[in-house]
């Protein structure tokens, strides 16, 4: 299922729009997958996006990259910015100085470049930590599928404020399914850290009793990675 709400007239201007951001990354990642729209950033996410510490050394080429991202999320045409936030997405955490442009970006009118704002600042990882209370803030979004991907960024991101956890115990109860199984699929990552651990474990056990099977998997694999981590 497609969220991407575009014309057929749009459709190839974000097929052209995406063309350039690659151009723009040009050798930074040779072997990124394609842009993809929000429906594709599934619950479920592999933990194996390339994040590292704020102490990560990034070339002179790829900052350059990344500021020229960063004024594209800047463009009057939604396309761009969707396309841009993509990019950065593909930068993973060499694209830290990116964070405070996609904090913005999760506001945009715009629920397609909201959605994926958040997708990046996950694959950013731990140095998007300053994103934290505005990704919280997205669990409450509109649009299904940006709460989706800011729960999944919350998850990727880890538990970098007090209240990371409570926000996502919050999102195991919402009314879609797919927030909820990536909520299920965050607090498994988070693991046993914190003093709203033991309410995560519960939160996730009643979760196991989801009408919704994916979501009841999810929760089961979640509480078995909080078990191995303490």
């Amino acid at each position: 299922m497609n969220h991407l709400k575009l014309s057929s007239c749009g459709a190839v201007n974000v097929l052209i729009v995406a063309l350039v951001a690659v151009m723009v990354i040009g050798g930074c990642e040779q072997s990124s997958p394609p842009v993809t729209s929000p429906a594709t950033e599934s619950a479920g996410n592999s933990d194996s996006d390339l994040t590292e510490g704020p102490g990560l050394k990034i070339d002179p080429a790829t900052k350059a990259k990344v500021a020229a991202l960063i004024e594209k999320l800047k463009d009057k045409d939604w396309p761009v910015r969707y396309s841009a936030a993509s990019a950065l997405g593909k930068i993973n955490a060499a694209a830290k100085d990116a964070v405070p442009a996609l904090i913005v970006a999760l506001k945009d009118k715009n629920a397609d470049v909201r959605s994926q704002a958040a997708s990046a600042l996950g694959k950013i990882g731990p140095a998007a930590k300053d994103a934290v209370p505005a990704l919280i803030v997205a669990l409450k979004d509109k649009e299904k599928y940006v709460r989706s991907q800011a729960a999944s960024a919350l998850g990727k991101i880890g538990p970098a404020t007090k209240d990371v956890v409570p926000a996502l115990i919050v999102a195991l109860k919402d009314k879609d399914r797919y927030v909820r199984s990536q909520a299920a699929y965050a607090l498994g990552n988070i693991g046993p850290a914190g003093p709203a651990a033991e309410d995560a474990v519960s939160a996730l056990t009643e979760a196991l009793k989801d009408e919704d099977n994916r979501v009841s998997k999810i929760a089961q694999t979640a509480l078995k990675k909080i078990q191995a981590k303490k």
